[in-house]
């Protein structure tokens, strides 16, 4: 009976350390696993990827808010006719100067010295079901555009942000000379929000600034951006064609921490400010 104890004992002591031993196995070839995923993903960016990343992570740190502080003062209806008022009194084009005056608060970014370089080869396109970002997505995947990068924004979610703008080529100036877009809006420049997640290599980019006109459409259009202290995006659409016009804060987008975009679309009879 001794003896039967003492094998039993020998025997489960060989099993547990080779339970743990086989325990410890599995979890580390986890780990092990995991780590070469990473590293897999890194290795897989392109050597052009890598360039254009160690040269816009030089660029000049701007903080928060950043955009035009006039969305937040300027006082704009959302519809006019005419520049009438209210009781329909015909006033000078006051409307029209006001967002003249905020197209123009946004020259000191363009002005900035950029750094010219090609999009990202691993870059997402973000597309809120709006009509001009169909037609953002419309042009980008047909014209070879130069991406000027101004500035790095403080990181958002998960990600290391900046601001780039999209150098038109001759070609797509050619379509309008030419007549063959007037149906279309004529974005004359792009200003986007690059969202890079450094360890997949990969570069979200959201539409947040166009400006535009006709040649027979005697107008503009206008997409204005203010990022607030909270990290929060506010997109304003503007314009005016001919006398009536239109102004209106119009969707708040914000990046979760997993990395998600949250758009909440304005309604109409909402305030334009937020």
């Amino acid at each position: 009976m001794k003896l039967y104890y003492i094998f039993w004992l020998i025997t489960s002591v060989i099993i547990t350390v080779t339970a743990c031993n086989e325990t410890g196995t599995k979890t580390s070839t986890t780990v092990t696993s995991s780590h070469n995923r990473l590293s897999a993903l890194k290795n897989a960016i392109s050597e052009a990827d890598k360039n254009i990343f160690k040269k816009i992570s030089n660029l000049p740190k701007v903080t928060l808010p950043f955009g035009s502080k006039l969305l937040m003062t300027i006082d704009l209806p959302k519809t006019w006719i005419q520049s009438t008022d209210e009781k329909g009194n015909v006033h000078p084009p006051i409307f029209e100067r006001k967002m003249t005056k905020i197209e123009r608060s946004y020259d000191s970014i363009y002005r900035a010295k950029a750094i010219t370089l090609l999009q990202f080869s691993k870059t997402k396109f973000i597309n809120f079901n709006n009509h001009d970002d169909s037609l953002f997505l419309k042009d980008i995947s047909k014209f070879n555009f130069l991406c000027d990068y101004k500035y790095r924004l403080p990181n958002i979610g998960p990600y290391e942000c900046y601001y780039q703008s999209l150098k038109l080529t001759a070609a797509y100036n050619d379509e309008f000379v030419l007549g063959k877009r007037y149906t279309d809006n004529y974005y004359l420049e792009y200003g986007n929000l690059v969202f890079y997640d450094a360890s997949l290599g990969l570069a979200n980019i959201v539409n947040i600034y166009y400006t535009s006109s006709g040649n027979e459409r005697y107008g503009s259009d206008y997409k204005w951006f203010y990022i607030d202290s909270q990290k929060r995006i506010l997109l304003y659409r503007a314009g005016s064609d001919e006398g009536n016009g239109y102004y209106s804060l119009s969707e708040i987008i914000n990046v979760d921490s997993d990395g998600k975009f949250v758009v909440n679309k304005v309604p109409a009879s909402a305030s334009k400010n937020k």
